[in-house]
């Protein structure tokens, strides 16, 4: 977890913000858990990848009724510095967090008092999700199987990573702007995290220590 905050925070000022597609698309949809053929998927995995929903998100503490990638980023990062109260949220994050979710199990609330984070699982499948105290999802993370990654993705680490092997399940983030995958690749001692749009397009690499 620290690893993909730090890599949001490097990717923060660049091109995912400009790059990312499906603008507001994670607000609008739910998971459950027959949500994909694989269900590893947010509703429709597919629209998830390519665009397409409106926001239906609602009023935030800031003066915009939405958060910009930064600040998600930036509410994140510091939540995860800070992290120590174990609590109930607030009515409204557990009703957003009930119509979002459903067939969850195994859930914990963290809070640093600003934010609210959950980890859950619905299957077999391990989720995570940050929520605003008025109810509104920030970001939302789930482990995939491989063979869940974009063919472009998978297509892409082979070409820019010869001879590297995936060696732990991606994860899938999804931001206001759109989806980015993780992926843990190694290669003889040296291991990777690297990131990419649902496209192919890389964004980073950091070193897995």
């Amino acid at each position: 977890m620290k690893q993909i905050l730090l890599s949001l925070a490097i990717l923060s000022g660049a091109v995912l913000l400009s790059s990312c597609e499906n603008e507001d698309y994670f607000n609008n949809v739910t998971i459950n858990e027959n949500s994909g053929s694989d269900k590893t998927g947010i509703g429709n995995t597919e629209k998830a990848d390519n665009g397409g929903g409106t926001n239906n998100g609602g009023g935030t503490k800031l003066p915009v009724d939405s958060y910009t990638n930064e600040q998600v980023i930036n509410l994140v990062v510091a939540f995860e510095k800070t992290r120590t109260v174990r609590a109930t949220p607030p009515a409204a994050v557990l009703a957003t967090f009930a119509s979002q979710y459903a067939n969850t199990r195994d859930i914990e609330w963290e809070t640093d008092n600003v934010i609210y984070n959950v980890e859950f699982e619905i299957g077999n499948i391990d989720y995570e999700a940050w929520y605003d105290a008025n109810g509104l999802r920030l970001m939302h993370m789930e482990d995939i199987r491989t063979n869940a990654l974009p063919q472009a993705v998978s297509s892409a680490i082979i070409r820019d990573y010869p001879g590297f092997r995936i060696d732990d399940e991606p994860n899938r983030i999804y931001l206001n702007s759109g989806v980015i995958y993780e992926v843990s690749i190694e290669k003889g001692k040296t291991e990777l995290d690297v990131y990419y749009l649902p496209d192919g397009t890389f964004l980073k690499e950091i070193i897995d220590y």
